[in-house]
């Protein structure tokens, strides 16, 4: 009789284990990291990419011969910014070009294929020569993702930066003068002044830290940095970090004083430019961002209130057609609230001996003249930086900390604006408020040379007679290329 032969079951399971083996690397090499699968897609997505390159090469090849065949008919054609986007931005082969910016002596060129339906972002030099860029832009992590090289930065996050050193490694000497309202002319900086009685004098070393913190990504999709401590500033008798604006003519100059200011921080190695702090950086933070965020912290806010300094002083809560009181007696600036459709009584504005004159954006009471009045929205809202702004850095560094008081400025105020209004974000109590600007002045109507004050409220009112301190903020180049400094997490430098 034959014996039957057959696998025993030990042989079986080494089989299938084999067979599972075999098929988990089958299935690694199609799909893995590195599989077929993968390098295929990247393969397809870099020959799309290098399409996208040459679309726009051929592009700016077309609009350079433009212009050679222009400038041949008129030698006072220009190959400058308007000429390129005029001759750009629109259809082209393969796509639409839909901006064209310069930067430094390149430009950068956004694109969107045709057949697949992608945006790209290009950095293209006077030669012709294209270089894809990656722009930053918010990752469900609560950072900033770029999107060439998948590299991730956090708010918070540390950049070495020296504005005191430029591309090639040259020292930068800049400097600036914010000149008083004596000293000011229409050939100084555009007529603006600081409307004090004294000069003064900023560069570009007086910033000394290069711990500068990651703020934002701004709507260039560039990364956006804000210094570490305050500017300071140099006058004939001292050196401080604290600025005092003055007197309306001030009022009309401190967004560009501020903003010419910063400029001077903004030309360092990977920089693209330099502005002031300004509030919505804050706000942003904070999630304040619609008009119904800003009346639930004053419900007041969108409320139209009038101004005027009365022809002599009237009785507090009077009707706008009543008699005056007392002729000759001190003025006092008084207001009413329209909420919705009615307007409230005339109330004066008094506290002890300072009285408040106060300047629109659009409208203003001329130097307090009698009888004048203005309108103007209520556009105050307040709130505790600290309680808002919960996010913490890499660090655990609470960004409150970071953005309200920076790393060495001591405290104080801090100048920003918002809409062309002044805003103080006081540092000590680590609160701010969008405060409606005014003048204030203690003896006489002539505001010429008192200082700029802030509106906390339709009532209240703070001097910050002691000044105010001022934080550059720099957007870096998309081309910026970013390494580790050293091994410290959340600590980059700019190759």
């Amino acid at each position: 009789m034959k014996k039957e032969r057959g696998i025993t079951l030990i042989a079986l399971v080494i089989t299938i284990i084999v067979l599972l083996i075999l098929a988990g690397v089958s299935i690694s090499l199609v799909v893995g990291n590195n599989g077929v699968l993968t390098q295929a897609t990247n393969a397809v997505s870099k020959n799309r990419e290098s399409a996208a390159k040459e679309d726009v090469e051929m592009a700016w090849a077309g609009a350079v011969s433009k212009y050679w065949s222009d400038w041949a008919n008129d030698s006072s054609a220009q190959k400058d910014e308007t000429f390129f986007k005029t001759e750009l931005e629109g259809p082209i082969a393969n796509g639409i070009i839909t901006n064209v910016e310069k930067s430094g002596n390149k430009y950068i060129i956004d694109y969107t294929a045709n057949d697949q339906n992608k945006d790209y972002t290009f950095l293209i030099d006077e030669n012709g020569n294209a270089e894809r860029l990656g722009k930053w832009t918010a990752n469900e992590n609560g950072g900033f993702t770029n999107s060439t090289t998948g590299e991730e930065l956090r708010i918070g996050d540390i950049i070495q930066y020296d504005a005191t050193k430029d591309e090639n490694g040259e020292t930068l000497t800049a400097s600036y003068t914010s000149y008083s309202k004596n000293n000011a002319s229409a050939d100084k900086n555009n007529g603006r002044t600081n409307g004090g009685g004294q000069d003064y004098t900023f560069n570009v070393g007086q910033i000394t830290n290069k711990n500068w913190r990651v703020l934002g990504v701004n709507e260039n999709g560039q990364i956006e940095i804000i210094s570490p401590d305050s500017i300071t500033y140099t006058t004939a008798t001292s050196s401080t970090s604290y600025v005092n604006f003055a007197g309306y003519a001030s009022y009309l100059s401190y967004s560009g004083e501020l903003n010419a200011i910063c400029d001077l921080f903004g030309h360092g190695k990977g920089a693209e430019s330099s502005r002031s702090f300004k509030r919505e950086d804050i706000d942003k933070l904070a999630g304040i961002k619609t008009d119904a965020d800003k009346k639930s912290l004053n419900s007041n806010y969108g409320d139209k209130i009038k101004y005027r300094f009365p022809t002599f002083e009237q009785a507090s809560n009077v009707n706008e057609n009543d008699s005056p009181k007392n002729e000759g007696d001190t003025l006092y600036l008084q207001y009413k609230r329209k909420t919705g459709s009615t307007w409230g009584l005339w109330t004066d504005i008094t506290d002890d001996n300072y009285q408040v004159f106060h300047i629109g954006t659009t409208q203003s009471i001329s130097n307090g003249a009698k009888g004048e009045s203005a309108e103007f929205t209520d556009n105050c809202y307040a709130y505790e930086v600290a309680s808002r702004v919960t996010l913490k850095a890499r660090d655990n560094r609470n960004m409150s900390d970071v953005f309200v008081r920076g790393t060495g400025t001591g405290g104080g105020m801090q100048w920003q604006f918002l809409d062309n209004q002044l805003v103080g974000l006081s540092s000590n109590s680590k609160s701010i408020s969008y405060r409606v600007a005014c003048i204030g002045y203690f003896s006489t109507i002539d505001m010429g040379t008192q200082t700029l004050s802030l509106s906390g409220g339709s009532t209240s009112y703070d001097q910050c007679g002691a000044g105010g301190k001022i934080r550059p903020v720099v957007a870096l180049k998309l081309d910026v290329k970013l390494e580790p400094n050293g091994n410290a997490i959340g600590n980059w430098n700019i190759k």
